[in-house]
Parts: C-alpha cells; structure tokens; sequence
C-alpha cells in the first residue's frame, strides 16, 4: 500500500496516514496483520516437519508433469486467450497451443485534447450511426498531429536503428519497458480479444519475424509501430 500511495511527490507523514486511512477502511489493523502473519509462520513451520523426510523419485515427478501437460493441453489447445492471460498474470503453462507470435511496439501516445475526443467518442451510452467514420476521423486527426515523431523514428529504423533502443528512447508503453514485455514483447493470435483490435490486426499482417509496420496501427492509445519478434514453440515445454 505504501508503494502504491508513493508517487514521489508525498511526504513519509502523509503516505503513513492514507495507508493508515486505507487500512482501516479493509478493517484491517497492525494488529491483525501481526496475527496473520504468526498463522502463516506457524503453518510453514508445521509444513517443514511434516515433509522434512518426504523424498520423491524422478519417476514421481515425471508422471506428475505428464499430468501438468495434459490438463495445460487441454485447458489451453482451444483457448489461447486463456494461455496468454495466465502467462500474463501467472506463470508460464507448461503446454504452449499454436499459432501464437510475439510483438514489440513503440506507442507514441496522441496529445491529450485529440485523445480526450476520442475518449468522449468512445464513451457515449449511444453510438451514433456514423460512429466509425467519426472514430476513424478522429484517429487521423490525431495521428496526424504526432506524425512527425513516427517519421523520425521510422526513419532511424530504416537506417538499421536498434529497436529495442527505439523503444527505451521514444516508447510510452510502460509496459514495454518492463518484463517480460521488454525481452519478448506481447503475445497476439488470430481472434485474439485481449489487444485492442487494430492492434492484433497489424500484428498478425506482418509475414515474417523481424518485419516493421510500414504504416503504424493507429489505436484509441496512439500510433504504434510494431515488429514481428517471435513465434512461440507449441507442445510440451521442458521439465
């Protein structure tokens, strides 16, 4: 909570007190936290006895990921969103479905006033008949108010500009800039629902690992210049 109230502007004093506040709110206290972690300290003490002469052969463990593989296969072979949201908000599953590539972008976000437009647009309880022409206006609009940057950096990256480089110096993705999205990017599909449409679009038209978007995908977020990184191996991943 403390990290979270912490934006560099706020005072120790006045970060103690919201976290206070915010504690009491979930009617949690000190107090209760300090019993709550005597519990858990207890159980992984009992945990360490119980299993202190457990020893498990390289057959058990084997046969134990044969079963992890096969309820991976199943939950994941016709739901890749599934397979990317674990491995977005979990740990890597140890089946991998096919079809499923990685993608690196930098973001160059609209100004503020064209994407307060947008976002008005998008916003309304009741789409007007025209919505996707005046959507598609909009974005244009605002593209055509940041294109001088996406030239820029377009033009470096046809001089054989480093892009992971590009995306550390020009990207506003915070996302990019973290792992696993830094090393490997973000994982698209065909029919993948959990990027924005005109994101997946692109990102599946490129043809070969290495392309750059020659023209940016132009989102409700921004332009994004995307590369095709990689392609992830189906089947069973390595015990």
């Amino acid at each position: 909570m403390y990290e979270n109230f912490d934006d560099g502007k706020k005072g120790e004093d006045e970060i103690n007190a919201l976290v206070e506040a915010q504690l009491a709110e979930y009617d949690y206290t000190v107090d209760a936290l300090v019993e709550q972690a005597k519990a858990e300290a207890a159980y992984e003490r009992l945990y360490e006895q119980l299993t202190a002469d457990v020893t498990v052969t390289d057959e058990e463990i084997q046969a134990s990921y044969a079963q992890t593989v096969a309820t991976d296969k199943a939950t994941y072979d016709g739901d890749p969103a599934a397979f990317t949201l674990q491995c977005m908000y979990g740990n890597r599953p140890a089946y991998t479905p096919e079809g499923i590539r990685t993608v690196k972008h930098i973001l160059i976000k609209y100004l503020d006033d064209d994407t307060q437009k947008i976002n008005e647009l998008m916003a309304m309880s009741e789409k007007p008949e025209d919505y996707d022409a005046q959507y598609d206006a909009l974005k244009q609009q605002a593209y055509a108010n940041i294109k001088d940057k996406v030239d820029e950096i377009m033009a470096k990256i046809v001089e054989g500009g480093d892009f992971d480089s590009l995306v550390a110096e020009y990207g506003e993705d915070p996302g990019m800039k973290s792992e696993p999205y830094m090393s490997e990017g973000y994982m698209v599909f065909d029919g993948c629902t959990n990027l924005v449409e005109e994101f997946v679009d692109s990102a599946m038209a490129l043809e070969n690992i290495g392309d750059v978007t020659a023209e940016p995908a132009l989102t409700s977020y921004g332009a994004h210049i995307m590369l095709y990184f990689s392609d992830l191996e189906p089947g069973e991943a390595e015990l």
